[in-house]
């Protein structure tokens, strides 16, 4: 269906059985948030199930990339120039795959995950990071523990910047090595040193690997991921009782 004239256009999404759903009468000033709503009653309605709404990922795979772009938040116009909503020919992705999230702060979780036995091989190719900033979005950062060191890091999908006057909204996915994702999110008001980022940034530990859009290492995949022994909760509650015992790193200054 083209876009009608009144700039009200119906997205196009593919479920992992190949089945086509159109979300009608979408502008670009509709949230994300909107378009997973509509989608999630459409296809439980379709499956007969209750469908868990956070097990719900839309993709988009940029032409000619192989890389894919997730739809977390925010509103479609923000993701303009780099999906053409309007193009009859575009189609979402919808993966269902469980995000791993957990109750502490953003600010803590990373530190948690910051440790050498979660961490990878920078890329030669990765550049130094000035600032925290929308540039970052759809981008892998690497984040290492020692300025000057970029040998390894815990890699990162910057899935949504926002750098508004009012709230400002970071979001990403942690890869820690040989564990499940695990989505950091932080809203917050004020300036953006404010951020559980900044501080890594202004202390030259984070990295970024700059093809334009890469919004995911690999391919998302059909279904749930694969869970490890070690859930998420204990992992982190390990890190919270043996963090008394660590040395303090470089850029931290207390």
């Amino acid at each position: 269906m083209a876009a009608a004239a009144n700039g009200r256009f119906t997205i196009k999404i593919k479920t992992m059985t190949g089945t086509v759903i159109g979300i009608e009468n979408m502008s670009m000033n509709s949230p994300v948030e909107l378009l997973k709503g509509r989608l999630h009653t459409k296809y439980s309605e379709m499956v007969n199930d209750a469908v868990p709404f956070h097990d719900m990922r839309l993709y988009y795979m940029t032409p000619g990339t192989g890389d894919f772009i997730e739809l977390v938040t925010g509103y479609l116009g923000e993701y303009n120039g780099i999906i053409d909503f309007r193009d009859e020919n575009t189609v979402i992705d919808m993966f269902l795959q469980h995000i791993e999230t957990n109750q502490y702060s953003a600010a803590s979780t990373l530190a948690d995950l910051s440790e050498p036995e979660y961490m990878v091989d920078v890329p030669d190719n990765a550049t130094l990071v000035g600032e925290v900033s929308s540039d970052l979005i759809f981008k892998t950062i690497y984040i290492v523990n020692q300025q000057d060191d970029n040998k390894q890091g815990l890699r990162c999908t910057v899935k949504y910047i926002s750098v508004a006057e009012n709230d400002k909204i970071i979001i990403l996915d942690a890869h820690p090595k040989d564990e499940p994702e695990i989505r950091i999110s932080h809203i917050f008001r004020g300036d953006i040193s404010l951020s559980f980022l900044h501080p890594y940034v202004q202390h030259h530990l984070v990295y970024v690997v700059n093809p334009v859009h890469a919004a995911v290492a690999e391919p998302p995949h059909g279904g749930r991921k694969k869970r490890t022994r070690r859930n998420r909760r204990t992992l982190l509650k390990k890190h919270r009782k043996n963090r008394k015992h660590r040395t303090h790193r470089k850029h931290r200054t207390h």
